[in-house]
């Protein structure tokens, strides 16, 4: 029984020297701020108005932290009437080299509007060009439909097989649609961690077993 419970607390150490590395967290209490750390500002949008913004107190309760504790890009990103938006709030440079689960939390309102956000990557080291951003990851409300982004707060998901070596890129959220038809979206509780790879248990299962082995043979 004694060997029993000390192979399970072996097993609960390697497991946790395995557990996931955080590569980027951010709450969003202070997005002006963003620029200081390394994420980039570009606005796409026709005839281009505002950045992603602060949250506003009583427009979005946040999904977590203070009143205004969140991200948030509005029709407002273009100032043409019936203007195109594309408007990017571009990570810091992040570690590609391991696999990695990303989460977040959007928001929009229920109000008859038409708000699209798609996740992309870009695995062109520190670069910041919009067009270096290939990988589709999530994309929120693709087909254009009113009231087709989320009401309240929703967690979206998405993984990345790792490249290897010292690979390094950027994550992007792109807000898109129209003047005429757009409204707002909200962006909270963000979380980029690593993925353990399923060897890494195998070889740790594996070891365990030989060391109950080993005891096995020193006590006959």
């Amino acid at each position: 029984m004694r060997k029993q419970l000390l192979s399970a607390l072996a097993l609960s150490a390697a497991m946790a020297s395995a557990q996931a590395d955080t590569l980027l967290s951010e709450g969003f209490d202070n997005v002006t701020g963003l620029a200081a750390q390394g994420w980039v500002f570009t606005n796409n949008s026709a005839n281009p108005g505002n950045n992603w913004l602060q949250g506003a107190d009583g427009v979005f309760a946040p999904q977590a932290g203070g009143p205004t504790s969140y991200a948030t890009a509005t029709y407002n990103s273009s100032k043409t009437a019936g203007g195109t938006i594309e408007n990017w709030l571009i990570t810091k440079t992040i570690s590609l080299s391991q696999s990695f689960q990303l989460s977040f939390y959007a928001n929009a309102m229920a109000d008859g509007f038409i708000d699209q956000l798609d996740v992309m990557l870009s695995t062109n080291g520190s670069a910041s060009a919009t067009s270096g951003f290939t990988q589709l990851l999530v994309s929120i409300n693709p087909a254009g439909d009113v009231n087709g982004a989320p009401f309240g707060w929703t967690r979206y998901t998405a993984t990345f097989d790792g490249l290897g070596g010292s690979a390094s890129g950027r994550l992007a959220f792109v807000y898109k649609g129209d003047y005429a038809t757009a409204d707002a979206i909200a962006l909270d509780t963000l979380d980029v961690s690593t993925v353990p790879e399923p060897a890494s248990y195998a070889l740790i299962a594996l070891g365990l077993v030989g060391a109950a082995v080993a005891q096995r043979r020193r006590k006959a």
